[in-house]
């Protein structure tokens, strides 16, 4: 059985608010020693997620090489509480690939994501880019 209380007010609020209220009890119901209880609002940001279009930048490239084209933007899906969601823009986000090790010729490469502390990468598209090496 749950007995409802008067209405906890947390306009306003960006913390946990604590306050004592009274039972809203029901007609011809009684309580034994107090009629009121303290209640607990938890208050926490609700979670999003936003895409962004980021560049992709590369690490590891070899003194030899050099990339033929121009490297694609990739979308990058950030998961996180709301009001830090809105604050971000694409340059906090960071998009790259490692071509340690490879030498001229035509690579497919997985793309590596992150966000700042706090969010969460949820997804890359596309996962993949093709990058054509050529020597310098």
């Amino acid at each position: 059985m749950a007995i409802a209380t008067q209405p906890v007010d947390i306009d306003d609020a960006s913390s946990d608010v604590i306050r004592t209220v009274s039972l809203d009890l029901p007609s011809g119901v009684t309580v034994r020693g107090s009629a009121s209880v303290t209640v607990t609002v938890k208050i926490s940001p609700s979670p999003g997620q936003l895409g962004f279009v980021v560049p992709v930048t590369v690490k590891g490239l070899g003194a030899n090489v050099t990339i033929s084209g121009v490297l694609p933007s990739v979308q990058v899906f950030v998961f996180g509480p709301l009001p830090d969601l809105l604050e971000l823009n694409p340059n906090d986000i960071t998009a790259s690939v490692d071509l340690g090790g490879k030498d001229a010729g035509t690579h497919t490469v997985g793309v590596n994501a992150s966000a700042p502390g706090g969010l969460e990468v949820r997804s890359i598209s596309p996962t993949e880019i093709v990058i054509q090496l050529v020597p310098k």
